[in-house]
């Protein structure tokens, strides 16, 4: 019978997330945020002083009035001692409190990680707002679910993707620790569909295509168990997302800034064209050496320049002799019509 297969979805992030405070993705002030957070506060008061509150689908680029700047500030001033992450719905961005960045060791003297951004005043001080891969400083010293807790939660995101008719999906995005969880899932017949793994190679890992394919090789063997569950492809990703606060989506002409007012806005080109996280030749030379392997790129692609670096490793294939293995390469999440190529890319990728 017919199924509908999701190309690309985080099952196992999105589960635990079904019982964290919502923001719903609506557009809203400070003060409307402050109340969310200090309702969800107040009735896990339990928690004081030390208990992580984490708060997801915030809409970074919808703080109200338009162009807010969030900062700790906003955070701290809350009656709590607890730490607070906020994270946004594009999965790009996140807000914490002083609390959250001091339990990550995040000061001044702290660098960018590759393919992130700690945004700072003009201090260089941490106002709060951390981009795509600046936000694992502090997601990796937020607890971990337990083993019994993690179960339960994917099993309740598997089980809601099958009561509407999907019969397969693509994990976009995991990790090593990924492995033990489908193959209790599998074993525990909780695993409603079958579902194909993209792993994530950070920008590191691809500067060494050999290593990056050596493990990959141990990731699929590792995951070796059910039918229900495969791997072949690689995740990685180009840059990050367009929309205001972040402008970390890689362009060829740089964003607009406003040099007026808002009430007399004058839009210029201003000098940031966003983060090319995988040059060129790191991009291309992964996807020589993977493609004759047998592995699928993923590539989340956004803006026009990260676009035009994934395509010219993706020609390097085809003239390398792609054509024959006919191994679909994808571009996910981009918006862009590819001029003159009779392509047209839209949201979930082609």
């Amino acid at each position: 019978m017919p199924g509908l297969h999701d190309g690309h979805a985080h099952p196992i992030v999105a589960g635990p997330s079904l019982h964290n405070v919502c923001l719903a993705d609506t557009k809203l002030t400070i003060p409307q945020i402050q109340a969310v957070i200090t309702s969800a506060l107040k009735a896990s008061a339990d928690q004081e002083p030390g208990g992580w509150l984490q708060i997801d689908n915030w809409h970074s680029s919808g703080v109200l009035p338009a162009g807010t700047v969030v900062t700790k500030a906003d955070l701290d001033s809350l009656a709590t001692k607890r730490p607070l992450y906020v994270h946004s719905s594009d999965s790009h961005n996140a807000w914490v409190n002083s609390h959250a960045l001091a339990l990550a060791g995040i000061t001044k003297n702290t660098p960018d990680p590759d393919g992130g951004t700690i945004v700072r005043d003009a201090s260089g001080e941490p106002t709060s707002l951390l981009k795509d891969a600046a936000r694992r400083l502090v997601r990796d010293v937020i607890p971990h679910p337990t083993p019994a807790q993690a179960m339960a939660a994917a099993s309740e995101a598997f089980a809601m993707l099958a009561a509407v008719g999907v019969t397969s999906v693509m994990d976009a995005a995991a990790e090593d620790g990924f492995v033990e969880l489908y193959s209790a899932l599998a074993a525990a017949n909780k695993l409603k569909l079958r579902t194909g793994l993209a792993y994530l190679l950070s920008v590191e890992q691809a500067k060494d295509p050999r290593a990056a394919l050596a493990t990959l090789r141990a990731f699929k063997k590792n995951l070796a168990g059910s039918d229900l569950v495969s791997t072949g492809t690689a995740k990685v990703f180009m840059d990050g997302v367009m929309e205001y606060p972040a402008h970390t989506a890689a362009m060829l002409d740089p964003y607009l800034v406003n040099t007026g007012t808002d009430a007399d806005p004058h839009w210029e080109p201003g000098t940031c064209r966003g983060r090319l996280d995988f040059d060129q030749d790191t991009i291309t030379n992964l996807a020589l050496v993977l493609d004759p392997a047998g592995w699928q790129l993923h590539a989340h692609v956004i803006g026009d320049r990260a676009l035009r670096t994934a395509l010219t490793a993706y020609e390097a294939v085809f003239r390398h002799g792609g054509r024959q293995r006919d191994n679909r390469h994808l571009l996910e999440r981009l918006k862009e019509k590819a001029k003159g190529s009779g392509f047209e890319f839209s949201e979930g990728g082609s």
